[in-house]
Protein backbone atom coordinates (compact mmCIF):
# COMPACT_ATOMS: atom_id res chain seq x y z
CA UNK A 1 0.00 0.00 0.00
CA UNK A 2 1.60 3.21 -1.14
CA UNK A 3 0.20 6.63 -0.38
CA UNK A 4 1.48 10.10 -1.02
CA UNK A 5 0.65 12.21 1.97
CA UNK A 6 0.36 15.97 1.86
CA UNK A 7 0.58 16.82 5.52
CA UNK A 8 0.85 20.54 5.87
CA UNK A 9 1.27 22.39 9.02
CA UNK A 10 0.79 25.92 7.80
CA UNK A 11 0.39 27.10 11.31
CA UNK A 12 2.97 25.59 13.62
CA UNK A 13 4.25 28.88 14.96
CA UNK A 14 3.69 32.02 12.93
CA UNK A 15 5.11 35.31 14.08
CA UNK A 16 3.45 38.59 13.14
CA UNK A 17 4.34 41.68 15.15
CA UNK A 18 5.16 39.50 18.14
CA UNK A 19 1.88 37.62 17.79
CA UNK A 20 1.99 33.88 17.97
CA UNK A 21 -0.27 31.14 16.68
CA UNK A 22 0.19 27.96 18.66
CA UNK A 23 -1.90 24.89 17.94
CA UNK A 24 -2.67 22.40 20.69
CA UNK A 25 -4.22 19.20 19.35
CA UNK A 26 -5.14 17.88 22.80
CA UNK A 27 -8.90 18.42 22.33
CA UNK A 28 -8.96 16.72 18.89
CA UNK A 29 -10.94 19.61 17.42
CA UNK A 30 -10.15 20.55 13.80
CA UNK A 31 -12.64 23.44 13.68
CA UNK A 32 -11.41 26.07 11.23
CA UNK A 33 -9.19 23.61 9.37
CA UNK A 34 -9.61 22.72 5.69
CA UNK A 35 -9.01 19.30 4.23
CA UNK A 36 -9.54 15.67 5.17
CA UNK A 37 -10.14 15.93 8.93
CA UNK A 38 -11.79 12.47 9.00
CA UNK A 39 -8.42 10.92 8.08
CA UNK A 40 -6.56 12.45 11.03
CA UNK A 41 -6.69 11.69 14.73
CA UNK A 42 -5.14 13.08 17.88
CA UNK A 43 -3.16 10.43 19.73
CA UNK A 44 -1.46 11.37 23.01
CA UNK A 45 -1.83 15.06 22.16
CA UNK A 46 -0.16 14.73 18.73
CA UNK A 47 -1.72 14.97 15.28
CA UNK A 48 -1.53 11.65 13.44
CA UNK A 49 -2.57 10.49 9.97
CA UNK A 50 -5.20 7.79 10.38
CA UNK A 51 -6.08 6.72 6.82
CA UNK A 52 -7.44 3.18 7.00
CA UNK A 53 -7.71 2.77 3.20
CA UNK A 54 -4.57 4.26 1.67
CA UNK A 55 -4.20 4.03 -2.09
CA UNK A 56 -1.27 4.64 -4.42
CA UNK A 57 -2.71 7.98 -5.51
CA UNK A 58 -3.91 9.13 -2.09
CA UNK A 59 -3.46 12.79 -1.21
CA UNK A 60 -4.52 13.67 2.32
CA UNK A 61 -4.09 17.06 3.95
CA UNK A 62 -5.11 19.51 6.62
CA UNK A 63 -4.49 23.24 6.38
CA UNK A 64 -5.03 26.27 8.54
CA UNK A 65 -4.38 29.88 7.56
CA UNK A 66 -1.65 31.63 9.53
CA UNK A 67 -0.84 35.31 9.31
CA UNK A 68 2.66 35.97 7.97
CA UNK A 69 4.31 38.96 6.39
CA UNK A 70 7.47 39.67 4.44
CA UNK A 71 8.09 42.77 6.56
CA UNK A 72 8.92 40.87 9.75
CA UNK A 73 10.62 37.58 10.52
CA UNK A 74 8.46 34.48 10.54
CA UNK A 75 9.45 31.30 12.35
CA UNK A 76 7.92 27.84 11.96
CA UNK A 77 8.55 25.16 14.56
CA UNK A 78 7.14 21.63 14.37
CA UNK A 79 7.91 18.07 15.29
CA UNK A 80 7.68 15.36 12.66
CA UNK A 81 7.82 11.77 13.86
CA UNK A 82 7.58 9.19 11.08
CA UNK A 83 7.02 5.63 12.28
CA UNK A 84 7.54 4.26 8.76
CA UNK A 85 10.29 4.45 6.20
CA UNK A 86 9.30 7.12 3.67
CA UNK A 87 9.69 6.24 0.01
CA UNK A 88 9.66 8.24 -3.22
CA UNK A 89 5.85 7.77 -3.35
CA UNK A 90 4.97 7.80 0.36
CA UNK A 91 6.23 10.86 2.24
CA UNK A 92 4.88 13.97 3.99
CA UNK A 93 5.03 17.54 2.78
CA UNK A 94 4.72 20.24 5.39
CA UNK A 95 3.60 23.45 3.72
CA UNK A 96 4.96 26.64 5.25
CA UNK A 97 3.09 28.88 2.84
CA UNK A 98 0.52 28.24 0.11
CA UNK A 99 -1.61 30.42 -2.16
CA UNK A 100 -4.74 28.41 -1.30
CA UNK A 101 -6.01 26.09 1.42
CA UNK A 102 -6.77 23.17 -0.97
CA UNK A 103 -3.35 21.58 -1.14
CA UNK A 104 -4.37 18.90 -3.64
CA UNK A 105 -4.81 21.55 -6.38
CA UNK A 106 -2.14 23.54 -8.25
CA UNK A 107 -0.80 26.29 -5.98
CA UNK A 108 2.12 28.58 -5.28
CA UNK A 109 3.99 28.05 -2.04
CA UNK A 110 6.86 26.56 -0.05
CA UNK A 111 6.99 23.22 1.72
CA UNK A 112 9.35 20.90 3.57
CA UNK A 113 9.69 17.51 1.87
CA UNK A 114 10.45 14.89 4.54
CA UNK A 115 12.39 11.78 3.50
CA UNK A 116 11.75 9.59 0.48
CA UNK A 117 14.51 10.82 -1.79
CA UNK A 118 15.79 7.54 -3.26
CA UNK A 119 15.89 4.04 -1.77
CA UNK A 120 17.27 4.35 1.77
CA UNK A 121 18.33 7.97 1.23
CA UNK A 122 16.20 10.41 3.26
CA UNK A 123 16.49 14.16 3.67
CA UNK A 124 14.72 17.34 4.63
CA UNK A 125 14.33 19.59 1.60
CA UNK A 126 12.92 23.10 1.36
CA UNK A 127 10.94 23.17 -1.91
CA UNK A 128 9.01 25.76 -3.88
CA UNK A 129 5.85 24.83 -5.75
CA UNK A 130 4.68 26.80 -8.81
CA UNK A 131 1.33 25.46 -9.97
CA UNK A 132 1.89 21.73 -10.54
CA UNK A 133 5.71 22.04 -10.60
Amino acid sequence: MKATIFFPILCCFASFLHAQLSIDFANGNFQGWSGDSSKFAVVNGALQLNDNNPAASNLTYLSLPAATTSETATTWEFLSNLVFSPSTTNFPRIYLSASQSNLSQPLYGYFIHVGGINGDLDALQLCRQDGNN
